[in-house]
């Protein structure tokens, strides 16, 4: 069985309609906002190993959304983000939250039938 990108961790974050694509950015319990981004994202990751940031510019310009694994740290970037609110010259952290967590991931998959595969030939 082979994984879906979004298992993966491929960008999944963009849904495309058209021309256009937007990213929805969750709030709470809500289901949160679609944005309508630039189509290209400004960056992505060219490997799956890597901490996997994405960023997308919105249409207008104003914003820079960006996507990236937790690293499991106790403080995070958003933690140094919203320390930092404020001070010049640092970026505003306008809003955060999580998207996935590998606790989902993990729930439906049965580790218990593993194999050890020789992958030096």
């Amino acid at each position: 069985m082979l994984m879906s990108d979004e298992e993966l961790g491929l960008d999944s974050f963009a849904r495309y309609v058209g021309q256009h694509a937007y990213i929805t950015i969750p709030d709470g319990d809500n289901p949160g906002e679609q944005i309508k981004v630039v189509p290209e994202p400004v960056a992505r990751p060219v490997t799956i190993y890597s901490p996997g940031n994405t960023c997308y510019q919105t249409n207008n310009g104003e914003y820079l959304i960006k996507f990236s694994w937790g690293s499991g740290t106790k403080r995070s970037e958003i933690d140094a983000l919203r320390l930092a609110k404020g001070i010049y010259g640092v970026i505003n952290l306008e809003r955060s939250g999580d998207l996935y967590k590998i606790e989902t991931h993990h729930k439906d998959i049965d580790f218990s039938g593993g194999h050890r595969w020789n992958v030096r030939g």
